[in-house]
């Protein structure tokens, strides 16, 4: 561990170099959190090397460590949390989604460094975010997650769904999907209607798309019986939203 001496002033101020820029840190600073918050700060640039969900960015001449595996985007200020753990012995990390900051606290029974909590959370990344281990207050990190796991497991695209829909709007869309799927054709049908009409009225989306999206919701029920039902539908409407099959 190298460390440089501020000359600003008569008070010694320790410089650290470290993978993410140089850390200062007051003179009293017991050299054994020093060095083991250097040496955190170093396993965490390690694990970085090989991610495909975190990468490292300038910004405001600021190491920043930026998620790029899918929104909302999660970004934190390395350097930032461990000088203000060392500086004010403030456990928080200084983390954000989409630009607004949230509170994280690092492991309050820590006895290494608060930069381990730093790796806890880029391996909660690594690992697509699981739900009951992500804290609180990432917690839609999470639910879109949940969103982008179904989206692999379905192989499916974004735009396979029709319509704009966030991450977490598609995690709801395969809930309801789920919901419905043991019902008979003609109850399932009136639900998709109704589903349908829904998102016409009170989102004001094209028929065009809300047709394709639909169709997603429609796998197992025959042809007949969507002609069927189409004959007599629970609600006219559902003639509009719910495609007929091409003869």
């Amino acid at each position: 561990m190298r460390v440089l001496v501020g000359s600003q002033n008569k008070t010694s101020v320790p410089s650290v170099k470290t993978p993410f820029g140089i850390l200062t840190v007051p003179s009293k600073t017991p050299k054994k959190s020093l060095y083991a918050e250097v040496r955190g700060l170093s396993l965490l640039s390690e694990i970085l090397l090989n991610s495909q969900v975190w990468e490292t960015r300038i910004v405001n001449h600021r190491m920043l460590i930026v998620s790029t595996d899918f929104q909302p985007q999660i970004v934190l200020d390395p350097l930032l949390t461990v000088h203000s753990y060392l500086t004010y012995s403030d456990q928080h990390l200084v983390i954000s989604i989409d630009n607004e900051e949230r509170c994280v606290l690092s492991n309050g029974e820590m006895q290494c460094a608060v930069a381990d909590s730093l790796v806890s959370i880029i391996l909660l990344g690594e690992a697509c975010w699981p739900y009951e281990q992500t804290p609180t207050t990432l917690a839609e990190k999470a639910e879109a997650a949940i969103a982008y796991r179904e989206l692999k497991k379905r192989d499916l695209a974004i735009e396979d769904y029709g319509i704009p829909l966030s991450l977490e709007g598609i995690a709801a869309f395969h809930r309801f999907e789920d919901e419905i799927i043991r019902l008979k054709a003609s109850e399932r049908l009136a639900a998709i209607g109704a589903y349908a009409r829904e998102l016409y009225v009170c989102h004001v989306l094209e028929v065009e798309g809300i047709q394709q999206h639909v169709t997603l919701l429609m796998k197992g029920i025959s042809t007949n019986e969507i002609l069927l039902y189409l004959e007599q539908p629970k609600e006219k409407a559902d003639r509009i939203f719910i495609p007929a099959p091409s003869s």
